[in-house]
């Protein structure tokens, strides 16, 4: 689906039919990795460490070996976005957590964000309602940064994220809702 980064990958010159079956390849590809819901380790509920962290590096060893760290770090850190809670209700759960902290990889965040963030939807709602549903979202990941932000500085971090950019779309909501009424 995507490009490798290794410069010593010798450049195609595909033909028509070539051009096509590659082409289909690749959205067989993208179909297969946007299809799958689940998390490593997952099950009943509760996220074993050791399976999701084993799953992690062994990924991030191939993405490395293949030439795709930067999109491959993505797409982990939206399959970590996957998370459930803690039985504490902090969110995302511990295992998670400690695996965001020792990768330590901006893409990887930024890859969080974009899964946490894509499986939101599409919200509907009164025209005059403004941002009320995006604080309420704010409100909730500003909580959880909030229960994390001394022993999980990364996580902390990526969390924040999260409820600026729905700070950003509440108020966006709400000067929508002001130039209605002008």
């Amino acid at each position: 689906i995507y490009r490798s980064s290794n410069k010593n990958e010798p450049e195609e010159i595909l033909t028509g039919a070539d051009r096509e079956r590659q082409s289909a390849i690749a959205s067989q590809a993208y179909r297969l990795l946007n299809s799958w819901a689940g998390l490593a380790g997952l099950e009943n509920g509760v996220v074993n460490e050791a399976v999701l962290d084993e799953w992690v590096s062994t990924t991030r060893e191939l993405l490395e070996k293949s030439g795709h760290v930067e999109i491959g770090e993505q797409k982990i850190g939206e399959t970590l976005a996957r998370s459930p809670s803690d039985p504490d209700g902090t969110w995302p759960c511990l295992a998670v957590r400690n695996v965001i902290e020792r990768a330590s990889s901006e893409e990887l965040e930024t890859g969080f964000y974009i899964g946490k963030r894509n499986a939101r939807g599409i919200t509907s709602r009164n025209p005059l309602d403004g941002g009320s549903l995006e604080r309420g979202e704010a409100a909730y990941f500003r909580k959880n940064a909030k229960a994390v932000r001394l022993e999980f500085p990364k996580t902390f971090s990526a969390l924040e994220r999260i409820a600026e950019s729905y700070e950003h779309d509440a108020k966006a909501h709400d000067d929508d809702v002001d130039r209605r009424q002008l």
